[in-house]
């Protein structure tokens, strides 16, 4: 029959067309952007933000809660394939439920790179995050050359692969991490679209709704301007599901 065929060729069409796509995406000139060429717009509604952040923290791993979004979930996973990273830093652990997922995606993608979840406090860590990967450390963010003193994190192999998630000393975190930083390495920032909500719970029961505001991005901002040319926007991931589209605004940073 005439119809035999026509998933097949449609198939083949489609799947020329995605591979042309994705590498126009990879080696596009304007993958890496500097932050003053961004502005602080999202592709998505509050609406939007309201019904993501409804599972969001519905989202458990083994049991855990990961507290992740769907887009983030995405992105990271794209990410750790790409960059194939061989250390990974995860700044705030809560239940562990995001490092242990971070390290059973390394294993599962075969990677033989290790994840170091930082703390100050242990108290809501779920004893069955437990990896051969994974390492939870105990430490405050106001101290962090103390916990992840230049001596240990030189011995680190690259690429890097930072993820900050405590929302305090941001600044001085970044500028900390950058003097070890070196080509290709990521930082990801979390939570800095302004319009995703302040408080932990909202969307998910209730129907209040208090937006975070600009804080962390301004931070982020004045971070990169102190660095100018040494980071660079990966539109790649903080754009694919359209413009800061997503809980990391402006925020997934290459090392240049």
């Amino acid at each position: 029959m005439a119809t035999d065929n026509l998933f097949p060729e449609c198939y083949v069409d489609y799947e020329a067309k995605r591979q042309q796509k994705l590498m126009s995406i990879d080696k596009s000139p304007d993958r890496f952007q500097a932050i003053e060429k961004r502005d602080n717009s999202t592709v998505f509604s509050t609406d939007a933000l309201k019904a993501m952040f409804y599972g969001k923290y519905q989202t458990n791993w083994k049991g855990i809660e990961r507290m992740k979004g769907c887009t983030e979930i995405t992105i990271y996973e794209e990410l750790l394939w790409d960059l194939k990273p061989k250390t990974l830093i995860e700044i705030g652990s809560y239940k562990g439920g995001s490092a242990l997922w971070l390290a059973d995606m390394m294993t599962c993608f075969n990677l033989s790179g290790h994840v170091y979840s930082l703390d100050k406090d242990h108290t809501y860590l779920d004893p069955k995050a437990v990896a051969p990967n994974l390492t939870f450390i105990q430490g405050d963010v106001f101290e962090i050359e103390k916990s992840l003193t230049p001596e240990i994190l030189e011995k680190f192999p690259h690429p890097w692969l930072i993820m900050e998630d405590a929302h305090f000393n941001l600044l001085n975190v970044l500028n900390y991490f950058h003097r070890f930083m070196l080509t290709g390495d990521y930082f990801i920032v979390e939570d800095t679209n302004q319009k995703i909500p302040s408080k932990l719970g909202m969307g998910l029961y209730g129907t209040d709704w208090e937006e975070l505001g600009t804080e962390k991005m301004t931070t982020v901002r004045e971070f990169l301007e102190q660095h100018p040319g040494q980071y660079g926007v990966d539109a790649k991931y903080t754009d694919m599901f359209g413009y800061n589209g997503g809980s990391n605004m402006n925020s997934y940073l290459k090392r240049l």
